[in-house]
């Protein structure tokens, strides 16, 4: 099942994301406070970021589900599993963009 509130908590890792690969500066303590908040004392977080150079979303899915990590996240159990999906593009001049997909899961691996 999909978490709407996880979804919306994976918007500070993309924003970190982009910065760091930007500036070379990570606001990483926020994000990880934020996640121990919300798994259980059993539970583990993981989670995929993957960075595009384009807007073709039609090729997403395709490079996402090649990769081993994603794999291993979507076979995890689905009764003890809570998934978070979350986008963002960050338009630079010249139309550059660099667009962040961020699958996420929160259970009992």
């Amino acid at each position: 099942r999909f978490d709407d509130h996880l979804s919306q908590l994976l918007h500070v890792a993309l924003a970190n994301c982009e910065l760091e690969r930007a500036a070379g500066a990570s606001e990483a303590s926020a994000f990880e406070d934020m996640v121990r908040r919300i798994c259980g004392a059993e539970e583990v977080f993981q989670a995929v970021p993957v960075q595009f150079n384009h807007l073709k979303v039609s090729l997403y899915w395709p490079a996402l589900s090649e990769r081993p990590t994603v794999r291993t996240l979507l076979a995890a159990p689905a009764a003890s599993t809570t998934f978070g999906l979350r986008a963002r593009v960050v338009p630079y001049p010249e139309g550059v963009v660099a667009v962040w997909v961020l699958l996420a899961a929160v259970g009992r691996f």
